[in-house]
């Protein structure tokens, strides 16, 4: 029998759950997750099957779940060996506030007990069965954990930048928006969608602060050795600064492809190691942004890492002095990046504008076509030029002028622009020039 028909002849065992299969296809992204039955969670994995298994840890199997229209959800089926009501309570509490691009979003839950006679030593004894799921959006590409690899190999350096401010902005999410401290982040809990955005996952152990709450002492030491800060592992301290402490080693570990840090003393020949195998590989593929951007990007990350394993929590940084250390370096990006674009010969009189103003970066160049000059010109500055003319602004579409307000970071706002409206930015420039 076909997937397809074990799946219709599970459906037709059960009720009706056509209106389940709607909510589920289309959910509301401010309704709370649905509370769904054991029979419709059995359909749609066919009966929990070997062949819909995702992967499976310590806590339970995570299956695939396939709706009528195509459409998966993930199913989290927990263990019935380490089944305790109170950890799924903690983490289906937490997940049904939380709304973020970089938290899994959880969309239903599962929580039935039946009472089932079973053999014990050869007498029969009344046993409470219980099953306890959770549904979660469904992450394509596995967790962070398969792409870990050294800088010689693996992803390009843009894909780990924008996962470790990614991660970041959802730790700040959590930490200040719910007051929640996660306690096993680790690069298995963080899973990635088709667009490689990373995505926090397993909140099982997770801890909720109240309102005055900054720390708390705790017996249990649960976690993932290798990602525990010293002070929870030690003295059971929890704060936001353990999560800090998770993150700073998960950075070191996507820069490196290694958990292997200096504890003291060697910071600035370990950095100098890191830059240099980076710089080795950035010299050799193709790339969008100058090497020193990139080299930029590169030591303030493993400086942030760095930072963020400090044995002192005090001296750790919050998520948001990390999302504005990237800020700060991005900012700078946009006005230092160097953009070799090859511009009709025509295009000139708006090179010979900027190019003469007195904060013109000599590191900037646009390469025309015909005889080849060069001549320096700053993005920023030929963004701002260009938008000033109204006739402009009333073709070409809001994001497209974002991309140039932006300092055509990449390009593409120029680029676009340059190919669709090139004579009106030509006559817009000839008279701004007048």
């Amino acid at each position: 029998m076909g997937n397809e028909a074990r799946r219709r002849a599970l459906l037709l065992k059960t009720t009706d759950f056509d209106t389940i299969e709607s909510m589920l296809q289309d959910p509301d992204p401010y309704a709370a997750p649905l509370c769904l039955p054991i029979d419709f969670l059995k359909a749609i994995t066919l009966d929990f099957s070997r062949e819909q298994e995702l992967g499976r840890g310590g806590h339970g199997v995570v299956y695939k779940g396939v709706l009528q229209n195509g459409k998966a959800i993930a199913v989290k089926k927990l263990s019935e060996m380490h089944l305790e009501d109170a950890q799924f309570h903690n983490e289906v509490t937490y997940l049904i506030g939380l709304k973020h691009q970089n938290i899994v979003q959880l969309v239903g839950y599962c929580a039935e007990s039946r009472w089932e006679a079973t053999q014990v030593r050869g007498k029969y004894v009344m046993a409470e069965i219980r099953k306890r799921l959770l549904c979660f959006e469904y992450v394509n590409n596995k967790s962070l954990e398969k792409y870990i690899s050294a800088e010689s190999c693996g992803l390009e350096w843009h894909w780990r930048y924008d996962m470790i401010r990614g991660i970041c902005s959802g730790l700040h999410y959590l930490h200040t928006e719910c007051r929640i401290v996660h306690l096993d982040l680790k690069p298995e809990n963080i899973l990635l969608d088709d667009n490689m955005v990373p995505k926090i996952t397993d909140f099982g152990i997770s801890r909720l602060f109240g309102q005055q709450q900054s720390r708390v002492i705790t017996e249990s030491r649960e976690g993932t050795l290798g990602y525990m800060a010293p002070e929870y592992l030690r003295n059971g301290l929890i704060s936001n600064k353990s999560d800090i402490f998770s993150f700073g080693v998960i950075v070191i570990e996507l820069i490196t492809g290694s958990r292997d840090y200096p504890q003291s003393g060697a910071f600035g020949q370990y950095m100098e190691n890191v830059a240099a195998n980076w710089r080795n590989r950035l010299e050799k593929v193709h790339r969008y942004m100058p090497l020193e951007i990139y080299s930029q990007q590169v030591n303030t990350c493993i400086m942030i890492g760095l930072k963020c394993v400090d044995p002192d929590p005090e001296k750790r940084p919050a998520a948001l002095d990390i999302i504005q250390m990237l800020d700060k370096i991005e900012s700078t990006d946009r006005l230092t990046s160097v953009h070799v674009l090859s511009l009709p010969k025509s295009f000139g009189p708006i090179i010979d504008k900027v190019s003469t103003s007195k904060t013109a970066n000599t590191s900037s160049a646009f390469t025309f076509s015909g005889k080849g000059t060069k001549a320096p010109i700053l993005a920023f500055q030929i963004a701002n030029t260009v938008v000033k003319g109204s006739c402009l602004m009333n073709t070409v579409s809001k994001q497209n002028i974002q991309h140039l307000k932006e300092g055509v970071l990449r390009s593409k706002g120029v680029r676009l622009l340059i190919s669709e409206d090139y004579s009106q930015l030509l006559h817009l420039v000839q008279a701004d020039i007048r």
